[in-house]
């Protein structure tokens, strides 16, 4: 993502081309003037609710499943927000506008706002526990990391509990299409939970779970759980 002050009335937006040799002008009217709402807690059950009010106020209803939100999950710390940014303005190339990004704490959703204004945002601590292993090898940023890898599949489980459909990205991806015509075909639509071939690891770069079931913690739901 390149961007550049015009004046200090807004920003001129410009996101890499798929050879990575260049940059054009996003063909969209980007949204400095699109303010999103404060940070969501999303470790609280009215954090959780507003954000689905959200998404369904961005187009996040889900064409496939009439009556269930979907939502993409875009997780980064501080130091990532720009790359978080990239990858929401990919996405809304394609109209997909609907996303949220998780951050660790409300500080840091406030900081990614005060740059990206139109940014939804949302917060949750994770696990608690890791902060014993500081001083043993691992440091601050380790445990940090850890603690926010735990948030993204406790979000995906809160998330998943309430019926929503989740696409949860890195954010060092090129997008180069709308990915939701290929998870809602055969064979991929009859699957529930959609996994890379890395799927033994805890961080996954891309993950499709497919919301609606009559019981929130029935079915897939209750694998976020056990993980």
């Amino acid at each position: 993502l390149h961007h550049a002050p015009t004046g200090g009335a807004g920003r001129v937006l410009r996101v890499l081309d798929h050879t990575g040799r260049g940059t054009t002008p996003l063909p969209l009217p980007l949204a400095g003037r699109e303010a999103a709402p404060p940070p969501f807690d999303l470790d609280s059950p009215s954090g959780l609710r507003a954000t689905l009010t959200l998404v369904a106020s961005r187009g996040g209803w889900s064409s496939e499943r009439p009556g269930i939100a979907d939502i993409v999950l875009l997780t980064s710390d501080r130091r990532g927000v720009r790359l978080a940014a990239n990858t929401a303005l990919q996405l809304r190339r394609f109209g997909i506008a609907h996303t949220l990004v998780l951050m660790g704490a409300e500080a840091d959703c406030g900081h990614a706002q005060a740059e990206y204004m139109w940014l939804a945002a949302g917060w949750s601590r994770g696990l608690r526990g890791f902060g014993r292993y500081k001083g043993t090898g691992f440091s601050q940023s380790d445990v940090d990391l850890w603690a926010l890898w735990s948030a993204k599949w406790l979000v995906l489980a809160r998330l998943v509990e309430l019926r929503a459909s989740v696409l949860a990205l890195d954010t060092d991806m090129l997008v180069l299409a709308d990915p939701y015509p290929l998870l809602r075909a055969p064979p991929l639509s009859r699957c529930s939970l959609v996994l890379p071939a890395e799927g033994t690891r805890v961080n996954l770069g891309i993950m499709y779970v497919r919301g609606g079931g009559r019981a929130g913690m029935s079915g897939v739901a209750s694998v976020r759980w056990d993980v």
